[in-house]
């Protein structure tokens, strides 16, 4: 799979994982809601994979070949899925609701 990074060509195997709302939030802003709540995380954010898939190797979304037939990749919902019973794929966490996107990307 080819993909333009750094102004080059990314040859590097791709998957896509799908993660929590805690785990998102974790990726973008550092932190989430539960970070200050009074009973914490039930699970910790990004548990599942190594530090260098958790920040380094983990992009949000999807690749543009990932995204369904019909879908332009701009303003779609491919991305998120609005309720799940799958477990987190970042953390584990066993919780029903929404869950985004994530590629993770392979070592060089």
């Amino acid at each position: 799979m080819s993909n333009f990074r750094d102004g080059g060509v990314d040859n590097r195997e791709t998957c896509i994982i799908w993660v929590c709302d805690n785990c998102m939030f974790h990726h973008a802003n550092g932190e989430c809601g539960d970070c200050y709540g009074e009973d914490g995380h039930v699970r910790e954010p990004w548990v599942l994979l190594s530090s260098d898939h958790a920040h380094g190797n983990t992009t949000m979304g999807m690749l543009a070949e990932e995204h369904e037939w019909e879908c332009d990749g701009f303003g779609c919902d491919c991305e998120i899925n609005t309720f799940s019973m799958s477990s987190c794929d970042g953390c584990g966490s066993r919780l029903c609701g929404q869950r985004h996107a994530f590629t993770l990307w392979g070592s060089k």
